[in-house]
């Protein structure tokens, strides 16, 4: 099995009045395995602008595949205009962008992939959520990796019901958005439900300051508290966290030490400024312990 990670999703640019930042949690976490030495790579859009370049250039820095990313003429690259409402920071999409147009290339995705990520915010567009369909089946990943990461009312029930009935499927929601999505579903707000309804492998809750809470078939369950850490960004915390876990999975880790690598990948975002801070010596002497060998 080829030992890949690819992910289907949003490439954006957050707009601050001081500039901007590139996001969007697919490729915040295809960066994460990216330095941790998977082959990873992202399957989205970026138009042939100024934006669409500079977001080329930040995955070949950091060693993201580009294979199966397309550069489209007359579109827009994404980005969420940051402004505040009340005090509280509210994200304004542009739309359409680039990433609701992912192109779909019959026959040139690997097959038996470690894992393919995907979440909900690309699945606004039906031809997106054709496409994603389509590379579910071409991928056959031996994991796909669902992290909900709601965002305003881009999504549904079908979105959300794509991923959750593939075959070995592991759900990631905060714990606001275990009711939201269940609500949508017509089932009971706890994991148990969402194991019974779906075949899922595990249901993954991450509970903010206390931690987070996997949930497995057959009742088994762990929780996995945070490592302490002084907050100063909490921006790509969830990714990075997403991030751990993955990588403890595709080394085939079990889910004790792939939570713990997650929770520390989680408390090194939050302590340092932006999504995917760059890794300090610190970090670097933790993942050894992992097996992780930085360059």
């Amino acid at each position: 099995m080829d030992n890949i990670f690819l992910a289907f999703g949003e490439i954006l640019f957050d707009i601050f009045p001081d500039g901007e930042r590139i996001g969007g949690a697919p490729l915040n976490v295809a960066t994460h395995l990216a330095r941790l030495g998977f082959d990873a790579g992202m399957i989205s859009a970026v138009g042939r602008d100024s934006l669409g370049m500079d977001a080329i250039d930040v995955m070949e820095e950091e060693g993201v595949m580009l294979d199966y990313m397309t550069v489209l003429d007359g579109e827009k690259t994404g980005r969420a205009d940051i402004r505040l409402v009340d005090g509280n920071a509210d994200y304004v999409f542009n739309e359409p962008a680039a990433w609701d147009q992912i192109p779909y290339h019959p026959g040139s995705y690997p097959r038996n992939i470690s894992c393919l990520y995907c979440g909900t915010l690309a699945q606004r567009s039906k031809a997106n959520r054709r496409v994603l369909r389509f590379i579910i089946h071409d991928t056959t990943p031996e994991m796909l990796f669902f992290d909900v990461n709601l965002r305003k009312d881009y999504y549904d029930g079908q979105s959300l019901r794509l991923p959750l009935e593939t075959e070995g499927c592991i759900v990631k929601m905060n714990e606001e958005e275990v009711g939201i999505v269940a609500s949508a579903l017509g089932i009971e707000a706890s994991p148990s439900a969402f194991l019974n309804a779906f075949p899922l492998t595990a249901v993954l809750v991450t509970e903010g300051k206390r931690g987070a809470s996997i949930y497995l078939q057959g009742g088994k369950s762990y929780h996995q508290p945070v490592h302490p850490c002084k907050v100063v960004d909490t921006v790509g915390a969830g990714d990075a966290f997403s991030a751990g876990f993955i990588a403890g999975q595709m080394n085939y880790f079990d889910m004790v030490d792939s939570m713990e690598l997650g929770s520390l990948l989680a408390s090194y975002a939050v302590s340092h400024r932006g999504a995917t801070p760059h890794y300090d010596e610190d970090l670097a002497k933790a993942l050894h312990d992992f097996g992780f060998h930085q360059e």
